[in-house]
């Protein structure tokens, strides 16, 4: 079945109504999510599971999934994964590799460090390596990924890499924003949208 479009979402934390909105609005094929779908620092907002499984077709975690036990130990049973609460080691783990229409991606959370990364500092070289070898191992076309709260597009040498940003909390632009990929001429194009205010 070939994919027409492709909605790109990042750093929603546990706000349903934006995503959803967005995801109605835009009629995609395939949604991805680049991880921090909770908001570990407001335990109040409670996160739907199911709700977010019915609409998501690709995601990681991100390093605010790895902290929220209650998703990690859903997932442990659906999924059968076996991951830890320790950031870096499990980070490099929380990957997907996948193809469509032909079209190889890498969603990964974390491909550039944001400017609060103290935890990564030590390891970030090591980290971009480890990165660096899966996205050659699988000849990736695209690289998914958010932690930032910043939309970019970033040309690389063999393959583009795609942040949507933040829906709910924005850094370093005005609102929230998303990407959305429309398949064109046997290959994606993808723009940045933005919230309006």
């Amino acid at each position: 079945m070939l994919i027409k479009k492709i909605l790109i979402l990042s750093d929603t934390h546990g706000d349903e109504t934006q995503y959803v909105k967005i995801i109605e609005k835009t009629k995609p094929d395939r949604v991805l999510h680049a991880g921090d779908f909770y908001d570990t620092k407001n335990p109040d907002i409670i996160f739907n599971q199911k709700k977010f499984l019915k609409y998501v077709d690709y995601f990681v975690d991100g390093n605010h999934g790895l902290k929220h036990n209650k998703w990690k130990q859903y997932k442990k049973i659906d999924n059968d994964t076996d991951k830890s609460i320790f950031y870096f080691d499990n980070l490099i783990n929380d990957y997907q590799v996948f193809t469509i229409n032909q079209k190889k991606f890498l969603l990964i959370h974390i491909f550039k460090a944001a400017h609060d990364d103290f935890w990564l500092t030590s390891k970030w070289d090591e980290y971009k390596e480890k990165v660096n070898a899966i996205i050659e191992r699988y000849k990736v076309d695209y690289v998914v990924f958010g932690h930032t709260h910043k939309a970019e597009i970033i040309q690389k040498n063999n393959f583009l890499a795609l942040n949507p940003g933040s829906l709910t909390r924005p850094e370093l632009q005005p609102t929230g924003s998303y990407i959305i990929g429309k398949w064109i001429n046997n290959s994606f194009v993808f723009k940045i949208k933005y919230l309006k205010k």
